[in-house]
């Protein structure tokens, strides 16, 4: 089995999360890093400002999936294995 290409493709899926992360990371700290060159980039105000971008980014898609986790996945599967 260790000669077959798709069992070496689906045994290196473990190293995706971690890839995904250091390339999320990495992309996000890039950006932040090289916003505004004139202004200091560690003040109270431009890191206030950069999370709260980022929580209003992503609150709204949370509570819309915890809405629809609550109301609709309800009527969606029935039977002994759901």
């Amino acid at each position: 089995m260790r000669d077959d290409l798709w069992f070496t493709v689906v045994s290196m899926t473990i190293y995706t999360v971690p890839i995904f992360f250091f390339c999320s990371g990495f992309l996000q700290t890039f950006a932040f890093l090289s916003r505004n060159k004139r202004e200091s980039m560690f003040t109270v105000k431009a890191l206030t400002t950069y999370y709260a971008r980022k929580i209003f980014r992503f609150v709204p898609l949370c509570f819309m999936t915890m809405l629809a986790l609550v109301y609709i996945l309800p009527y969606v599967g029935s039977g002994p294995i759901w």
